[in-house]
């Protein structure tokens, strides 16, 4: 399909352009989806060795996510959802050293847990007592750093960021990627005293959802429904600046990340 005969081109086959393809699907809008690499799903990748499946980017996604919901649902898929044992996920693991270490979850598990030294653990402890927020936008990694110490970072909320989003918390901002921690902060002054009201108000930890066969039974789904409108494979450098927009589609999409957007649209 030429990109000049339709409407809306979208650049970029992570989650973010499949639900913008779907969403002028849904309004019977014509689009073309362009993907660079040969596959669909963006950080979504679901690897299979023998009987192991493993996530390698984001494991799962949390109720509250009801567009990610719906989009599972619309494209035939949402029976095939499931969700966290409460019991397995109270064993979670990190890797530290070549051996897996178990992520402490509750305060005895914290005090005798071998993932963090004696002194990486005082430090945690004296989080009450962190130094307020600095002006700029912080990243996760300044703010976990300012509060917690860099043991926190390395060895718990830096793998937690990295199977949530798939992302590096020294260039994602706290502030927008995990807002509720700010605002503990700003409503209690120290995250240590919020997490303890918290349990005290809802001591059940949140279901955590995800597919009998993986994250990347979303882009399977949205391959399946529109592979005619997609074009895997396809590089696009960067947009003319004289001509814009208009050498492309009537209306261009970016539904890149922002340093590959800025590349695209360089002057």
């Amino acid at each position: 399909m030429n990109a000049q005969q339709i409407p809306v081109v979208v650049v970029g086959g992570g989650i973010a352009g499949m639900a913008a393809c779907h969403a002028l699907a849904q309004k019977g809008i014509p689009f073309l989806l362009l993907e660079q690499s040969s596959r669909l799903g963006g950080v979504l990748e679901t690897f299979r060795e023998g009987p192991y499946q493993m996530e390698m980017g984001p494991f799962s996604f949390l109720p509250k996510a009801a567009s990610l919901l719906k989009l599972a649902q619309d494209l035939g898929v949402g029976d095939e959802r499931i969700e966290s044992d409460p019991q397995a996920a109270q064993n979670r693991y990190v890797l530290k050293g070549r051996k897996l270490v178990r992520l402490p979850l509750t305060p005895k598990d914290f005090l005798f847990s071998s993932l963090l030294s004696p002194w990486a653990k005082l430090r945690f402890l004296l989080e009450p007592f962190a130094k307020g927020a600095p002006p700029h936008e912080e990243t996760i990694a300044e703010f976990v750093k300012r509060r917690a110490g860099q043991a926190v970072l390395d060895n718990m909320i830096g793998p937690f960021v990295s199977g949530v989003v798939a992302g590096d918390p020294y260039k994602l901002s706290i502030a927008a990627q995990f807002p509720i921690f700010k605002e503990l902060e700003n409503k209690y002054g120290s995250l240590l005293k919020a997490f303890a009201e918290r349990l005290k108000a809802n001591p059940a930890p949140p279901t955590l959802f995800s597919f009998k066969n993986g994250m990347e039974t979303l882009a399977n789904a949205f391959l399946k429904k529109y592979g005619e409108s997609v074009q895997l494979d396809t590089r696009l450098d960067v947009i003319p600046a004289k001509a814009g927009i208009q050498s492309i589609a009537k209306h261009l999409i970016l539904a890149t990340p922002a340093y590959i957007a800025a590349k695209l649209l360089e002057p």
